[in-house]
C-alpha cells in the first residue's frame, strides 16, 4: 500500500524532490534497472496525459536514480516553469494536487510507492 504525505515547496521555484523506497521489512527498494516516475495531477482522475507536469528518471534533466542504485533513492527536478501557472495553497479556497510516483522494475513490474498530496506556498522573493 502507498503512503500518503503532503509535499510542500514554493511555487516558481527549483527543486529537488528525493524519494526513499523501501521493502516493508524498512531494507532500501532496490532500483537496479528501474524507472521512476512522478505525476502532478489536478485531480486523481485525470489521465497522464492531462497532467500538469511529469518527470521521469530515464530523461537525465527530469529525475535519475541516485547511485547506488541499491540504496533506493531517486530525485526528481522541479522547474520553475513546472509550477509558474498552478494555484497556492493559500488561495481562497486552498489549491492543492495530487502527487503519485511509479516504478517500474527491470523485470517490467509496476509498484506504486507514493500517492501524495502537492501544497506549493507563494515564493516571498520573486527569481531574479
Amino acid at each position: 500500500m502507498a503512503d500518503r504525505v503532503v509535499v510542500r515547496f514554493h511555487r516558481i521555484d527549483d527543486a529537488t524532490m528525493r524519494a526513499t523506497f523501501t521493502n516493508p521489512d524498512g531494507t532500501a527498494y532496490d532500483l537496479t534497472g528501474a524507472t521512476c516516475k512522478l505525476v502532478v495531477k489536478a485531480l486523481a482522475t485525470d489521465a497522464d496525459v492531462d497532467a500538469l507536469f511529469t518527470k521521469i528518471t530515464s530523461a537525465p534533466a527530469e529525475g535519475t536514480i541516485v547511485a547506488p542504485a541499491t540504496g533506493g533513492i531517486a530525485d526528481f527536478y522541479i522547474l520553475p516553469a513546472n509550477t509558474a501557472a498552478l494555484g497556492l495553497y493559500t488561495d481562497q479556497p486552498p489549491k492543492a494536487y495530487v502527487l503519485g510516483v511509479k516504478i517500474k522494475t527491470a523485470a517490467g513490474k509496476y509498484y506504486t510507492p507514493i500517492d501524495a498530496t502537492l501544497r506549493l506556498d507563494q515564493q516571498l522573493v520573486e527569481n531574479f
